[in-house]
């Protein structure tokens, strides 16, 4: 259990739901189901597979979009600048990160360590702090959050056991602490860079074709250069006798994987997620009348149930099992189960209510 997913930010009650990132979510969460299911698997077995594609970006990229969610929410706060209105804004994301912590160590209680709600719920809520804060003061939070992070990598496997990628100081106060900001699956530092990303791409007209291309090839651009500049500088360092295969420092330091999630990683994770981002909204503009594109939308708005549903899911199979970890075979079925499931269940939910059960949940709580 590695990269996982989050919930969208909704957006305001009477506001027109943005095909584009509903479409983000549901491709994104068919990622991240992907490498739930299977990277234990490689992990124990010393394989690699298709799951090393999406690791790590399809995570990124519903972060990304949960921050472009919290600017859509907090637009007419920011518009009128209404202490009223902003107070409002900031109640409603500070509830529903309440309702997300307390859903997310539900989960991790339950055995699932690698949650992100919880991770989320702390994110949103430094996000309610941020929602009037200009676009250069979103840029120097995000360095604030590179440079912490590298300050405290001398302590990053405080806690791990890599054999088995169990955190085993989860529940001692420190060790909650630290996972939480410092070196658990997705922390504060530096993970709530992508939520202040998708933030500032969310101040964009996303609605203008011209914008959203520009954003588009900018961040193509910044993805490219940082994979050549990560490329590069590992080959410097194996020119200089160190190990640059995975899991070495020179890797952890250097590379692009998510684990830790250095410079290289957080510019090409943003970077990718951006292009797939105007991607969607793109295909969901000219083909967002089709069927299965609604269906997918659809499926995307109700992604706060079905990644709990997900992660119950591979809890249920990993009790059945004895407490080990299903063939792969079983994984590969409860993965399509959940890319089938997730959908018809979805379309079907969709003829009577606008919300997934756990979205109606967390608006009724929050407001």
């Amino acid at each position: 259990m590695s990269e996982t997913t989050s919930p969208p930010a909704s957006l305001p009650h009477g506001q027109k739901r943005i095909a584009g990132l509903d479409l983000a979510r549901y491709l994104a969460f068919l990622g991240v189901v992907w490498v739930n299911y299977t990277v234990l698997h490689f992990h124990e077995t010393g394989k690699t597979g298709i799951e090393t594609l999406f690791q790590g970006n399809a995570a990124a990229l519903f972060v990304t979009v949960a921050g472009v969610g919290i600017s859509l929410l907090s637009r007419q706060a920011r518009a009128t600048r209404d202490t009223q209105v902003v107070k409002k804004a900031q109640s409603v994301l500070r509830k529903r990160a309440l309702f997300l912590a307390v859903l997310g160590m539900i989960l991790v209680a339950l055995g699932w360590q690698a949650d992100i709600l919880h991770y989320y719920a702390a994110w949103l809520f430094m996000a309610t702090f941020l929602l009037l804060a200009s676009n250069r003061s979103l840029w120097i939070a995000m360095a604030v959050c590179v440079v912490v992070f590298y300050l405290s990598l001398p302590w990053y496997e405080r806690g791990w056991d890599w054999e088995t990628l169990n955190y085993t100081d989860m529940w001692t106060a420190t060790g909650f602490l630290h996972n939480l900001f410092f070196n658990g699956w997705h922390p504060i530092f530096p993970w709530f860079v992508f939520i202040l990303v998708g933030m500032l791409v969310g101040r964009a007209d996303l609605s203008n074709l011209k914008t959203r291309r520009r954003i588009g090839w900018i961040a193509l651009v910044v993805f490219v250069v940082f994979e050549i500049l990560s490329i590069g500088a590992l080959q410097i360092a194996k020119h200089y006798g160190a190990d640059i295969s995975y899991g070495g420092e020179a890797a952890a330091l250097l590379g692009t994987a998510s684990i830790p999630p250095s410079i290289f990683y957080l510019t090409t994770g943003a970077g990718a997620a951006i292009v797939f981002l105007v991607i969607c909204f793109d295909f969901a503009e000219r083909f967002g009348t089709t069927r299965l594109v609604r269906w997918c939308a659809i499926t995307g708005r109700h992604l706060l149930t079905h990644y709990t549903l997900h992660a119950l899911i591979f809890l249920a199979l990993y009790m059945m099992n004895g407490q080990k970890m299903p063939a792969y075979p079983y994984l590969l079925t409860a993965a399509f189960t959940n890319f089938i499931g997730a959908m018809i269940f979805s379309v079907l939910w969709n003829q009577r209510f606008n919300q997934g059960p756990l979205e109606m949940v967390m608006r009724r709580f929050s407001g």
